[in-house]
């Protein structure tokens, strides 16, 4: 009669030819009286298949995992992973839980992990893109904030599907998004065309004037998509092409303050439009969020 195997190296020596014997867990002794069967060496592993794993077992989705060494991935999802991986998208692998149409929260300390700048593809439906534009942790929760401009916004609905990204140019991802902006020092404001996109932690903006206005006021002011960094005794400047009364006009600018959600525009240094007749400018500014 042969040893008590306890340990599956001691199977090594074993012929292919040979048969095993094994016994229940339960048996404290190799006894003829103990329930055993006897298999193949060679038959051990040959004709197992996924319908012989216990459920759970097989991870056919990795977008979301265990954190545990307890399943196995399926080679469909080992190479869905590995496609991702070239195609710039990283899967979170945690739930992301809606909290506002620009806002989702994260069971966990998630700051070491996402920052302003990063980009993110999640499904609601119908897949969705956003700029990351602050992360925050408090009461065991990380609260990332987004922008879609209005291209995009979250809906208090389950989020699928959920992925990040640090490269430049990641598969899909749109970079340029439209938003309404709000003119000021109009009675009747310009159609205008406003898009913005992020390099990092930098937002360029780019505003077009479709039709003039109408002003009323000798200043001009654009909303901002993203509201700018405060940096103390600091601000972004850049030319524009004005329009003032109805003819082009000297010397435009774009300024936006340290910390603010606007851009003043201005025409010789200064709120120095006319407060009638038609006024519009386009242009592009960058600043930091």
């Amino acid at each position: 009669m042969g040893e008590r195997i306890t340990d599956l190296t001691e199977t090594e020596s074993v012929d292919d030819n040979d048969l095993l014997t094994f016994v229940d867990v339960s048996d404290t002794l190799y006894s003829v009286n103990g329930t055993n069967k006897k298999v193949k060496k060679s038959n051990l592993i040959k004709d197992l298949t996924v319908d012989n794993l216990a459920s759970g077992v097989l991870d056919t989705d990795l977008s979301s995992v265990s954190g545990n060494d307890d399943t196995i991935p399926s080679a469909k999802a080992t190479k869905a992973f590995i496609d991702s991986l070239t195609n710039g998208w990283i899967p979170a692998e945690e739930t992301w839980t809606y909290a506002s149409s620009t806002t989702f929260t994260i069971s966990g300390d998630k700051t070491g992990k996402y920052q302003k700048g990063d980009k993110i593809k999640l499904t609601q439906t119908s897949v969705k893109y956003f700029y990351i534009i602050g992360v925050s942790y408090s009461s065991n929760n990380t609260t990332i904030t987004v922008t879609g401009g209005s291209d995009y916004s979250l809906a208090n609905a389950t989020i699928t599907k959920p992925y990040f990204s640090k490269a430049e140019n990641p598969q899909g991802f749109p970079h340029w998004f439209s938003y309404t902006a709000s003119a000021g020092g109009f009675s009747t404001p310009p159609t205008m065309i406003t898009r913005f996109c992020l390099k990092g932690t930098s937002c360029i903006l780019n505003f077009v004037s479709t039709t003039n206005g109408t002003s009323n006021s000798t200043g001009f002011t654009i909303s901002l998509p993203i509201t700018a960094k405060t940096i103390s005794n600091y601000s972004w400047r850049a030319q524009i092409l004005a329009v003032d009364n109805g003819n082009f006009a000297n010397n435009g600018t774009s300024y936006i303050e340290s910390g603010i959600a606007v851009a003043r525009l201005y025409i010789n240094g200064a709120n120095n439009w006319t407060p009638s007749g038609n006024k519009s400018a386009n242009g592009q500014i960058t600043y930091e969020i």
